[in-house]
This record gives C-alpha cells, sequence and structure tokens, in this order.
C-alpha cells in the first residue's frame, strides 16, 4: 500500500514539475533548466563538441574522392573516400588499390578548411587518424597516424573530388 502512495505521488509530482519544462522546450525550441543533450557518437569518437560550429562553416564535401596515398612504410597506392556529409560531420567508406578498407568518421573543423577523420580498417584492429586540409574546392591534402596496421605508421595523402 505503501509502495503504491509513494508510486503515485512520484509519478504526480514527474507530471506537475515536467510538463512546464517539455511544453516550452517544445514550443521555443531551446534548452531549458536542467534538460541536457548527448553527443552523437561520431562526434564523441572525435573527441569534439559539435553544437559549438556554425553549419555555414562546412562546405560541401560529399561524393567521391580519388587520389595518392603515400606510407613512409609501405610507398604509394591509390586511395578512395566516399563522403556522406551532414553539417560539419562526415563520414563513408574508404579503400586503398593495396587492399585496404573499411568506414570512416569525420569533421569540418570551424575554419571550413581544417578536416579531421578517423578510419577503421574492415576484420583488423587498424584504426588511422588523419588530419587534412581543403587547400581547393576539390582537393584536400594532409597527413595520417596509423595503430596497429601491420606495420604502417605515418605518411600523407592528396585527394581529388570526382
Amino acid at each position: 500500500m505503501v509502495s503504491k502512495i509513494g508510486f503515485v505521488l512520484l509519478t504526480f509530482s514527474i507530471a506537475l514539475l515536467g510538463t512546464g519544462r517539455v511544453e516550452r522546450l517544445i514550443a521555443q525550441s531551446k534548452s531549458c533548466g536542467g534538460i541536457a543533450w548527448a553527443q552523437d557518437a561520431s562526434d564523441a569518437e572525435l573527441g569534439e563538441d559539435a553544437s559549438s560550429e556554425p553549419d555555414a562553416a562546412a562546405p560541401p564535401l560529399a561524393g567521391m574522392w580519388s587520389g595518392s596515398i603515400d606510407d613512409n612504410t609501405f610507398g604509394s597506392a591509390t586511395f578512395t573516400i566516399d563522403i556522406t556529409q551532414k553539417k560539419s560531420r562526415l563520414k563513408g567508406n574508404w579503400m586503398t588499390s593495396a587492399g585496404g578498407g573499411g568506414t570512416f568518421v569525420g569533421k569540418v573543423k570551424t575554419d571550413g578548411v581544417s578536416l579531421t577523420f578517423k578510419f577503421k580498417q574492415k576484420r583488423t584492429k587498424c584504426k588511422v587518424t588523419a588530419e587534412g586540409t581543403l587547400t581547393t574546392a576539390t582537393e584536400i591534402q594532409g597527413t595520417y597516424t596509423s595503430k596497429k596496421c601491420n606495420g604502417a605508421s605515418t605518411g600523407n595523402f592528396d585527394l581529388t573530388h570526382q
């Protein structure tokens, strides 16, 4: 009996106190009081808060990009990424002519030309972190470091929008 009364009081309190906040949130599209929003998982992987960045800073990058990759251990190969873009967030698939491939997430920084990428290779523990610069509207140049990638360690890349 006491637990039923406690449950009713708790439910009533939540309904009474929470209703105003929810209505204000919906009506004004603003955060209020103690309501917090979680980051998208891809933002968390990049270690950055996407909510502080203006959407206008993100140039259009969606589509296929291809070019050279020069690894300090293995030499040159062709590198291709297929970018899907949502505001400043990037994601997609990648592959090399050397047989590697997988998925990535990325971000356009607030300056609109600096990019960060986190690449993962299929069925391995290989992870690659890359920094790039949009040198023109159709070219990205950058460098990368890798971990657990069968001897690959660092290198650079030069991609052109196809």
